[in-house]
């Protein structure tokens, strides 16, 4: 059987899940890019986490998520998109 790709991992999702909780943003955006394997690396991750928790300039919520949701890969794509305009 072959192994699991990061972005499979269950263990991630509950470890992202767990510094959602803590508040611990620089582990969730580590958390975040194992689950998205290789399609991102962890300062886009942790730019899409800060985001996703409106910890943007000036600390301004973005409105986008609630504060208990978890990043996603398609939030560091976003913030990929806009770093390449």
């Amino acid at each position: 059987m072959a192994p699991k790709k990061a972005h499979d991992s269950t263990e991630s999702v509950v470890r992202q899940a767990v510094h959602v909780a803590t508040g611990d943003r620089d582990a969730e955006a580590k958390a975040l890019a194992d689950r998205a394997g290789g399609d991102t690396d962890e300062d886009d991750a942790l730019e899409a986490v800060r985001r996703t928790h409106g910890d943007v300039a000036g600390g301004t919520p973005s409105g986008e998520h609630e504060a208990s949701e978890t990043a996603t890969a398609d939030d560091v794509r976003a913030v990929q998109r806009e770093q390449s305009d």
